[in-house]
């Protein structure tokens, strides 16, 4: 062999040799490339889903306490007092609670940082509101569930026979708190009127309904600084179920006891309530509730059967050792059916149907009737129509605060008319 086939030989060597150099590097760009493109859209998918999340849960808590089965509620027609001055017509979303007797008292976690003037709380109540040291819930309605309230009224009276059919709409705190237009704004807590929400479902309401109207002595009790409302709690105080009672009485043709002939007692100097152990709140905190009572037990006896399971037999309708929530101190705990046997001999018997609102309302009941049957609304899932057309009550009563009335209360009153849903 020559050097030329020498020569020849080692380039065609070098050849191949650059040849797999070439595609070793070309693989290694393109297996680069690959990584870049997979970490880059990675990071940027991330950051798609982490926008998005945020976007929803930034609409969804600057848009709190909307219908929790799905029927939005609206917020529109803001007034200048900041306030909704009919039904709310933009979509509202948000787990509203139940009526809130009916969630389990345990603290949950919240979320953000600690609230110490005003602002939303994301707790398992759904949306609290705090505004400095009270709590409260937002109210907002549309018409199609007021409609569907009025109807699921109706549908109770006209399976009531010959009992005196009275209504109630019990209005909230938030109705009546003086919070200025500029913080309502900025922390999108828009409010219907309460006092419209009530006087459109009075007026839909069948003849036969017997509405009882407590708004303007609901505000004017609290203009006058009168303890209708719990600040960490979202029930009213007995003093609030008193004044429901009262105008009852007018309306029912009764005799009211007055509450200055009730031994008025405290329960608890230091209660802290749902809205507390939802939000942990500071400032609720220091604003506790002294939760006082009106003894009804002390002047008329009664005993207290609560349906629950089987049949859990008491004496009385007030009680004080409710280590659990202090609310129980009316009637003692939660029960689909409670029923109240008295000695008072009026020859009288009421049916009450009713949210939490009820408990406190129905102690005050005790003088007047024989027997009381309560029927909670938060917790009854069956058909009462044999209790409705039976005969045996003289008066029917339907209670609710406004807040569960605007929600989905409307289905489970149809179900206790025997009406399918």
């Amino acid at each position: 062999m020559d050097g030329k086939d020498v020569l020849h030989g080692v380039n065609k060597n070098d050849n191949k040799s650059r040849v797999m150099f070439s595609v070793i590097c070309l693989l290694v760009v393109l297996i680069a490339c690959l990584l870049i493109y997979m970490f880059v859209f990675k990071a940027s998918g991330e950051g798609d889903d982490n926008t998005s999340s945020q976007t929803e849960t930034s609409q969804t808590a600057s848009q709190p306490d909307g219908d929790n089965s799905g029927e939005n509620s609206d917020i529109s027609d803001i007034s200048e007092t900041g306030e909704s001055s009919g039904d709310i017509s933009n979509d509202v979303s948000g787990n509203v609670s139940q009526d809130v007797s009916d969630i389990s008292e345990t603290s949950a976690d919240t979320s953000g940082e600690e609230i110490t003037d005003h602002g939303w709380v994301i707790n398992y109540l759904g949306y609290t509101y705090l505004y400095y040291g009270i709590g409260l819930e937002q109210f907002t309605y549309t018409s199609n569930v007021l409609n569907k309230y009025v109807s699921a009224v109706n549908n109770l009276s006209s399976v009531a026979g010959d009992s005196n059919f009275y209504h109630i709409l019990i209005p909230t705190r938030c109705e009546f708190v003086d919070i200025p237009k500029e913080i309502r704004k900025s922390d999108d807590f828009y409010v219907g009127n309460q006092n419209k929400f009530i006087t459109d479902v009075f007026a839909a309401t069948d003849q036969s309904v017997k509405n009882v109207d407590v708004y303007n002595l609901f505000k004017e009790n609290y203009q006058n600084n009168e303890y209708l409302y719990f600040n960490t709690d979202p029930n009213y105080t007995h003093k609030g179920a008193y004044i429901a009672y009262k105008e009852y009485c007018r309306a029912a043709g009764i005799e009211p006891v007055s509450d200055s002939l009730y031994t008025e007692k405290i329960l608890e100097e230091n209660f802290y309530g749902k809205f507390f152990t939802a939000t942990g709140s500071t400032m609720l905190y220091e604003n506790f509730d002294v939760f006082f009572y009106y003894d009804i037990d002390e002047m008329y006896l009664s005993s207290l059967n609560i349906y629950k399971g089987g049949i859990v037999k008491k004496d009385g309708v007030i009680y004080f050792d409710v280590p659990s929530y202090g609310y129980y101190c009316f009637l003692s705990d939660e029960a689909a059916k409670m029923e109240i046997t008295t000695k008072v001999k009026t020859g009288k018997s009421v049916l009450v149907i009713g949210d939490s609102s009820a408990a406190p309302f129905v102690t005050f009941l005790v003088p007047h009737y024989d027997k009381i049957t309560y029927i909670n609304t938060n917790h009854a899932k069956d058909s009462i129509l044999d209790l409705l057309t039976s005969g045996q009550y003289d008066d029917i009563v339907v209670i609710n605060y406004n807040t569960t009335a605007s929600r989905t209360v409307h289905a489970t009153l149809n179900t206790l008319a025997g009406i399918a849903n």
